[in-house]
């Protein structure tokens, strides 16, 4: 980058300013030359220092967007645990934990669903395992010296660090009240049962009108004497 900015891009410009008819032109893209220079020699002290914005991660900006929703609806959850998170509010509460690792020691279960009380009630749960699948990831979150420094500054060194490929390291999950689903299983039974009750009216009707008109017309039909 600084050879970019020290060698070619000034040769660049200096080509271009050759070719410009108009010493307005001229003075442009040599005061443009010279606020490249002045980048170009900034010190390291001079310059803005990295951060590490939580925004960026999808689990992080999931779980925000969430916390909006639950403001309405505060019965439901979402998290994701981990057993060690880069971010404490992820870590697993003990139940959680059971979760994390039954998808652990049961690698080929892509979900897992449940029913559990709560204070506020029975809550059902559906959960999916995030595994440690990538390299890029293992780069936040391998050996914590390797780690992005900005990172390191932000959360630490004694958290989400030491994951190995592949490793179940959390679990994604959503609860909602049982009275949710139940209300709404009892709601769907309901159309179930006036559909049901519809049509099976609709075909009394029709047999009804049918041997109503079949009746009448033997009624109608005179004897043969």
């Amino acid at each position: 980058m600084r050879r970019v900015l020290v060698i070619q891009i000034p040769a660049a410009l200096q080509k271009a300013m050759t070719g410009l008819p108009m010493a307005q032109q001229q003075r442009i893209l040599h005061t443009a030359l010279h606020e490249i220079h002045d980048i170009a020699h900034q010190g390291p002290n001079d310059l803005p220092q990295r951060q590490f914005f939580p925004q960026s991660i999808p689990f992080y900006a999931a779980t925000e967007a969430f916390n909006y929703f639950r403001v309405q609806f505060p019965e439901f959850a979402y998290k994701e645990a981990a057993l060690n998170p880069t971010n404490p509010r992820d870590r697993t509460a003990d139940w959680e934990s059971d979760i994390v690792n039954f998808f652990r020691d049961n690698p080929s279960k892509a979900e897992l669903a449940g029913r559990r009380d709560t204070p506020a009630g029975s809550s059902l749960y559906l959960s999916t395992p995030i595994r440690a699948d990538s390299d890029s990831r293992l780069g936040c979150h391998g050996p914590a010296e390797k780690a992005p420094p900005e990172l390191v500054k932000l959360y630490g060194s004694g958290n989400g660090f030491g994951w190995r490929l592949n490793d179940v390291i959390s679990a994604q999950i959503v609860s909602v009240p049982a009275e949710v689903a139940h209300n709404r299983a009892a709601a769907a039974m309901k159309t179930v049962l006036i559909w049901v009750g519809g049509v099976f009216a609709g075909l009394y009707a029709i047999v009804n009108v049918i041997a109503f008109a079949f009746i009448s017309r033997l009624v109608a039909t005179p004897a043969a004497p």
